[in-house]
């Protein structure tokens, strides 16, 4: 695994595909002024093919070790920044994967947010977006692991950690999320 990416000061934004995250992320992005970076672009640029087209991952530990340098090479150490991505993954068999927890130690994020959505609005958005038909139960199973591993790795980090319901929080619940990541404190 390539060398920790811990003196970043990042906000990890998580959920499956289509539950709202890149949205949100934009949004906190231009409300406090801060960038935003999306692991999978990350990934893209330091990793040739780590995607079929059905955003199967060949390799999961390579994606990741690729999104690490990236990280380091990329990121700003010296201010806050979001980092939109995921905690589990479709493999390349169609199986669900968990992206190790080293990773997220070596991301080592100041807080955690997950982006949870209704399972068939995000059925209807991955078809709508990517023309692929997962089933509801495949993506109702993925958003569980996923929150729960978030969970996880925020108890283990101690970190901070918030779910924003993507269709049902209201601009109140994302005004404070806002006034939470604009009081953390720089490391």
């Amino acid at each position: 695994m390539p060398c920790s990416a811990n003196r970043h000061n990042i906000v990890f934004i998580g959920g499956i595909h289509g539950a709202g995250k890149t949205q949100l992320s934009k949004q906190l992005s231009e409300e406090l002024k801060i960038p935003h970076y999306i692991a999978s672009d990350i990934i893209k640029k330091h990793l040739i093919n780590p995607y079929s087209n059905d955003k199967k991952v060949f390799n999961l530990d390579l994606n990741q070790d690729a999104l690490l340098v990236g990280i380091n090479q990329e990121i700003p150490k010296d201010k806050l920044v979001l980092l939109d991505g995921h905690f589990v993954l479709f493999n390349v068999s169609g199986n669900i994967e968990k992206i190790s927890f080293d990773v997220f130690r070596s991301i080592n994020p100041i807080c955690i947010v997950i982006v949870k959505e209704n399972v068939s609005i995000i059925k209807d958005r991955i078809k709508n977006r990517d023309a692929i038909d997962y089933s509801y139960n495949q993506l109702e199973q993925m958003q569980s692991l996923e929150i729960h591993l978030a969970e996880d790795v925020a108890q283990e980090l101690g970190c901070k950690y918030y779910v924003i319901e993507s269709s049902y929080d209201s601009q109140s619940d994302i005004d404070s999320l806002i006034q939470v990541l604009s009081s953390l404190e720089i490391r």
